[in-house]
């Protein structure tokens, strides 16, 4: 594919700062360069999508100019958006349905269900294969929608734009742990559990899909956020179950985060089935280049997702 042997760019911004990556295509991805920088928090009143676009543009293109940990050649750059602005909904349709009448649908009823106005949120959807929902309604497809405010979509295109990189996709940041977590030929059901500043986001996927999502928020105390963790896990596998018919049980937990997780992990396996398991990247990480990159390393695979 044409996509191989390039190299691109994968960012993600927030909470509290700005990870940059530049990934080699390839069967076995490989991190070529890599840096990061701290983000000043703002008011999101002022700026939706988290962060000063003017503020985040220059401490990006000094990541661009950094060459302590490779150099960036890239100028084309794929976004990850943090799951707080994602909203997700899944919707059935009829089967009869062509793909140029599948958005207009989805947009006449987005506003039973969207938080605000349809009119200013982009909107895309992900066809669940009918097979996989047993208990789905004959004739119908269920589709994974996904939805987030135009203006925090905007805000990271300027941001990109003002660095002078070319902004060729956004994705959220649960399908970008996915990517780089997770082969595209799994058919298994797995977990994510991604452990950052503020909250641990817990995502459900399979074959390519991710099926549900939700957070913890972190704690000092081990065994209360493991606790809260498992919660969570219990809620969206038996979502899952509740809508295709199958056992909701994850063939695995996926742990990954910064620092020492082998007491969270301990924890997290006295609470739940599924074995839990640190995380390993899909693509080769050079020294240095710790797990929290992951996000930023799956933003960057969304080209190549799929063709592996």
């Amino acid at each position: 594919m044409a996509v191989f042997g390039h190299e691109v760019l994968g960012l993600q911004v927030g909470p509290g700062d700005m990870k940059l990556v530049q990934v080699r295509l390839q069967r076995t991805p490989e991190v070529t360069a890599y840096a990061e920088a701290a983000l000043s928090s703002v008011s999101e009143k002022e700026h939706p999508a988290g962060f000063n676009v003017e503020v985040a543009a220059s401490s990006l293109q000094e990541l661009l100019k950094n060459k302590q940990h490779g150099t960036f050649r890239s100028r084309d750059c794929y976004l990850s958006i943090p799951e707080s602005f994602v909203f997700r909904k899944l919707i059935e349709i009829p089967t009869t349905l062509t793909e140029e009448e599948i958005m207009p649908a989805i947009r006449n009823e987005a506003a039973s269900y969207l938080p605000t106005d349809p009119d200013a949120m982009e909107i895309d959807y992900q066809i669940v294969l009918p097979s996989a929902f047993e208990k789905a309604e004959e004739g119908m497809h269920t589709l994974a929608v996904v939805a987030v405010e135009r203006v925090v979509i905007q805000e990271y295109v300027a941001l990109c734009q003002a660095a002078k990189l070319r902004p060729m996709a956004l994705d959220t940041r649960a399908a970008a742990l996915m990517r780089a977590l997770v082969s595209p030929t799994s058919k298994d059901l797995m977990v994510i559990v991604s452990c950052e500043t503020e909250t641990a986001v817990v995502v459900l996927v399979q074959q390519g899909i991710v099926w549900g999502t939700a957070s913890a928020r972190t704690s000092d105390d081990v065994e209360l956020f493991s606790t809260a963790i498992a919660d969570e896990i219990e809620h969206i596998t038996k979502f899952y179950a509740n809508r295709t018919g199958k056992a909701g049980t994850p063939k695995g937990i996926i742990l990954q985060g910064t620092g020492t997780l082998t007491a969270l992990k301990k924890a997290l396996q006295s609470q739940t089935e599924a074995p839990v398991h640190e995380a390993k990247a899909v693509a080769t990480l050079p020294d240095g280049c710790d797990r929290s990159y992951i996000a930023a390393i799956g933003g960057a695979l969304y080209p190549l997702y799929g063709l592996l």
